[in-house]
């Protein structure tokens, strides 16, 4: 039997590498919209919910001058997100 809390502890620090994989995506390319996966993951697909909500928080930590990464890249806002056949404004 597995420890849970040990399978916790690598989940969170699997995430967070993701995170800051994403957010360094951001702000390398620097998009003025980003696309992603419907938030219930098209079919329930848990990597493509797990990528959605890492996605919303990226895109929130990118413009956060004090969020840092590997890479020295500026922060950067985008303008929108549209998660399939949604379109969600971040910044009103």
């Amino acid at each position: 039997m597995h420890n849970i809390g040990i399978i916790r502890r690598i989940s969170k620090v699997f995430q967070r590498k993701k995170l800051k994989f994403q957010v360094d995506q951001i702000r390398k390319y620097r998009p003025y919209v980003v696309v992603g996966h419907d938030e219930k993951g098209e079919y329930s697909h848990g990597q493509h919910i797990l990528n959605t909500h890492l996605l919303k928080d990226a895109i929130l930590k990118a413009n956060d001058s004090l969020f840092e990464t590997d890479n020295n890249y500026e922060p950067w806002e985008i303008s929108k997100l549209y998660l399939h056949l949604e379109v969600v404004l971040l910044f009103p």
